[in-house]
């Protein structure tokens, strides 16, 4: 039986175990010092601990170089690590994070979760074979376990229709865009690409337009008017879309298409979109070029998805096209389609195979229920990152916390369930009095929602309710500095005097740190007016 069992090897579950073994190191002395005289008998550990880290493919990624630019606005680079040493995988860890293994022990196994069983404390893992049988699986036991299997993504919920004898082909045509594995496969696909539909509006979205170069792109947006939606307003989205618009080419133009019939062809390795997020990190060196002579951006907004049809459409003026995407009142022909519409929690292990949750999970995201402490509705079982849903009824949520699937969030969640699980474990198995000092840090990383990023290569900063969210927008007062001209933009949300919210864009982390101590500190800033956001006054001077 293992201590803890960590499963995922996304920045959720790497968080998780590298916060894991520090904390025991960090709580107890080496226990080697037992000859030590020095050593207090009190700190010694009866044994090692032992930790099992499940992932599905031998790659980790994992936060480097973080730098902090105040209380929670923090920078940081995220980095995509291949193991190597394939028979010593612990080893290589331990390595990569500078543990120290005397007090631990730490296995590793490459394996898919598939099934958990929480009330008898075990999961059944599908060792990483190329093999069919189903017997080729291990039941692990734990004491107790942390599920950060991250999420997979949204598919379309529209009619679909595939020419020819394998519908399986539909996923040669269907790029959908969530993992590092999926940027590389995009990478083959569009090569031969002149035309290509983008599908979503958040933040991956943005990336692709950024990122493909050499073929025409008709970005299909749902929303009315709204860039990266998950992020922006109308009035921040509109900032966005003048730094693009020189890109836009209007009207649309298709040309006339008739259909013939489809030669078998061969489906491309499947991708199960279970491996890293991308996030908004691109992966270094890989580029998206097509095969048209020129780049071209149409953007429809406010625009429904009707059907699409995997075929061979041939035109007198025009390279055959595979697929038809018709939408209300307009159908396009292109070679691929990108679809990034969104995630949904990687969770399929938690149901029963009559679809009963072994774990109570919200009903509307399907994401697993976890409360402050990240324990979800079994108490030896915790969860972080993208496959959790938030369950905080026995605590005062923070007024500028909004919780967003973000690997900046994922970190933290993975955090706070490492000592967590710790704390209850030696509540239970050792000696309570070792952490009579210890403290669930939940307020350390939860006071405040902030994220940092890059959209169109301007650095945008969200902090707290950044967008509104969950306030009387009758007693809501915005407050702007710039315009969609300058080389800058701020926003604040502000509350019966108080910021409760904002979003900077190009500005300098300076600001953004003022921005979030006037936030903490609660400071009326009703007696300053319009004057705070006087491009012609410093806003820092206010507040030094």
């Amino acid at each position: 039986m293992y201590d803890f069992i960590i499963v995922g090897n996304g920045i959720a579950g790497v968080s998780c175990i590298n916060e894991l073994v520090l904390s025991i190191n960090e709580k107890f002395e080496d226990t080697k010092c037992e000859s030590n005289s020095k050593c207090s008998p009190e700190s010694k550990l009866p044994y090692k601990f032992r930790i099992l880290f499940v992932i599905n493919n031998a790659s980790i990624k994992f936060v480097r170089n973080t730098i902090l630019h105040g209380k929670y606005i923090k920078t940081f680079n995220i980095e995509f690590r291949k193991l190597k040493k394939m028979n010593d995988t612990a080893s290589e860890l331990a390595e990569i994070f500078g543990w120290n293994t005397n007090n631990v022990k730490v296995e590793v196994k490459i394996g898919k979760l598939i099934d958990i069983e929480p009330n008898e404390k075990f999961i059944t893992v599908k060792n990483y074979k190329l093999t069919t049988d189903e017997n080729n699986v291990d039941k692990l036991y734990y004491n107790y376990l942390s599920l950060c299997t991250g999420s997979i993504p949204k598919k379309l919920d529209v009619e679909t229709k595939v020419d020819g004898t394998n519908p399986e082909i539909i996923d040669n045509y269907l790029v959908y865009i969530k993992d590092v594995d999926s940027i590389y496969n995009l990478k083959k696909r569009i090569s031969s690409c002149e035309r290509v539909v983008l599908i979503g509006n958040g933040a991956i979205c943005a990336m692709m337009v950024e990122k493909i170069k050499n073929c025409e792109i008709v970005w299909i947006n749902k929303d009315r008017d709204v860039l990266v939606a998950n992020f922006l307003d109308e009035l921040t989205s509109e900032y966005f879309y003048n730094t693009i618009k020189k890109d836009l080419h209007t009207p649309l133009k298709n040309t006339s298409f008739k259909c013939i019939p489809t030669i078998t062809e061969q489906v491309f390795q499947k991708n199960t979109y279970e491996n890293c997020s991308v996030g908004d990190n691109w992966p270094e060196g890989v580029q998206l070029i097509g095969s048209n002579k020129s780049r071209k951006l149409h953007l429809l907004f406010n625009e429904t998805l009707q059907n699409v049809h995997v075929g061979t459409f041939v035109s007198d003026n025009d390279k055959p096209k595979r697929l038809k995407i018709t939408l209300l009142d307009t159908v396009i022909y292109a070679d691929l389609a990108i679809i990034a519409i969104g995630v949904v929690p990687n969770n399929n292990y938690v149901y029963t195979k009559l679809g009963k949750p072994k774990l109570s999970v919200n009903s509307k995201d399907g994401g697993i229920l976890v409360n402050e402490s990240f324990q979800t509705s079994h108490p030896k079982v915790f969860a972080a990152g993208d496959v959790v849903s938030l369950d905080w009824k026995n605590c005062q949520i923070p007024k500028n916390y909004v919780h967003i699937r973000l690997w900046s969030t994922a970190q933290s969640m993975a955090q706070v369930a490492a000592k967590s699980m710790l704390y209850h474990f030696n509540q239970t198995l050792l000696n309570p009095a070792l952490y009579e000092s210890f403290e669930l840090d939940f307020s350390h990383h939860f006071e405040m929602f902030c994220h940092v990023t890059t959209i169109f290569d301007k650095r945008l900063v969200l902090l707290g309710r950044f967008n509104s969210q969950n306030l009387n927008l009758n007693n809501v007062q915005i407050m702007i500095r710039g315009s969609i001209d300058e080389s800058s933009f701020i926003k604040l949300v502000i509350l019966h005097g108080v910021v409760q919210g904002a979003v900077l864009i190009g500005t300098d982390t300076h600001l953004a740190e003022t921005i979030e101590n006037l936030m903490l500190n609660k400071l009326d800033i009703s007696i300053y007016g319009e004057d705070l956001l006087d491009p012609n006054i410093d806003i820092e001077d206010y507040f030094d």
